[in-house]
């Protein structure tokens, strides 16, 4: 087959015009590796390997263009492969091209993902390393990095955040909200407990007297005596204060 003439195309690329109207786009990187400047004749066999070599380099380019915009996995890259129809053997071929020319790199990957979750999102350990699975991370890999984070810390400074903003919640309503959301962001229990065990939490008596007297004044107009008592007493239950301190001062009221 005959080539009739070049025409610059897109960046790095140029068409190629063969004879009976064949057209097609490769990259001046086959077109110098191939000498078709100068080698014009070329043979139909010639023509199929020289497409699937562009079609190679293609996937090549275009993987980096992705990377350069992010850090991508080894999985994250063959998926994007498959999509631009690229074989499995080529897809082979060019995961171990990127890994030697070090555009995939699993411990840079690694290292820059979990420090951008710790530094810049709540997401504890079970998420995160979740997610990096999901991407087809080696889960003793992922564990490597987890153990390098003071986690234990982060949940300090959630459970603080949390404080701050649920001061109106009783001890016992605030322990159960906190202790839900935080394992909700993927951290050990036992963790979280350790954590709400230590902090000095204000005393109920107060809010619960404040609550008592409201409901108490809310529930008088309807009610009285032993109905008015249970009324009272279940509302505070559900509050979340404890049932002895909430006895003892209807009681003592």
């Amino acid at each position: 087959m005959k080539i009739e003439k070049f025409k610059k195309d897109k960046s790095n690329t140029y068409k190629v015009f063969f004879e009976n109207d064949l057209e097609v786009i490769l990259y001046d990187d086959v077109i110098i590796k191939y000498n078709l400047l100068i080698n014009k004749e070329i043979d139909k066999k010639k023509v199929e390997e020289i497409i699937n070599y562009n079609t190679f380099l293609d996937g090549y380019y275009k993987s980096i263009k992705l990377i350069n915009k992010k850090l991508r996995t080894e999985l994250e890259i063959k998926n994007y492969l498959k999509k631009l129809n690229i074989n499995e053997n080529n897809i082979e071929k060019l995961i171990k091209l990127l890994y030697k020319d070090g555009y995939l790199n699993k411990d840079m990957y690694l290292k820059s993902y979990i420090n951008d979750q710790y530094n810049l999102t709540n997401n504890g350990p079970i998420k995160i390393k979740k997610q990096l699975i999901n991407l087809g991370l080696d889960e003793f890999d992922i564990d490597n990095y987890l153990n390098k984070y003071n986690w234990n810390e982060r949940i300090d400074n959630i459970v603080l955040k949390k404080y701050k903003q649920n001061k109106k919640l009783s001890n016992y309503s605030f322990k159960n909200k906190v202790l839900n959301d935080i394992m909700n962001l993927g951290y050990e229990k036992y963790a979280i407990i350790e954590v709400l065990d230590n902090l000095s939490l204000k005393d109920d008596s107060e809010q619960l007297k404040k609550e008592m007297e409201l409901i108490k004044r809310k529930y008088s107009k309807k009610y009285e005596d032993k109905e008015l008592e249970f009324r009272v007493i279940n509302y505070l239950y559900k509050k979340g204060f404890q049932i002895e301190e909430i006895k003892r001062y209807y009681n003592e009221n």
